[in-house]
């Protein structure tokens, strides 16, 4: 394997280790609760359109 070769090899390995490393630290159990927040309000009603929903029952 020429010298180009093994420093492609290394660089490919380091980036691969980077990115396995940034999965586990967004999916650890300490982050569970941020990373699942947007979800469950997504989820939950907005006020917006319950005031609308209001306005539309008093006409």
């Amino acid at each position: 394997m020429t010298w180009a070769g093994m420093v492609y090899l290394l660089m490919t390995i380091g980036m691969f280790a980077v990115f396995a490393a940034i999965v586990i630290w967004t999916f650890s159990g300490k982050r569970k609760e941020r990373l699942e927040a947007p979800r469950e309000r997504m989820l939950e009603p907005d006020e917006r359109s319950a005031e609308k929903s209001a306005d539309k029952e008093e006409k």
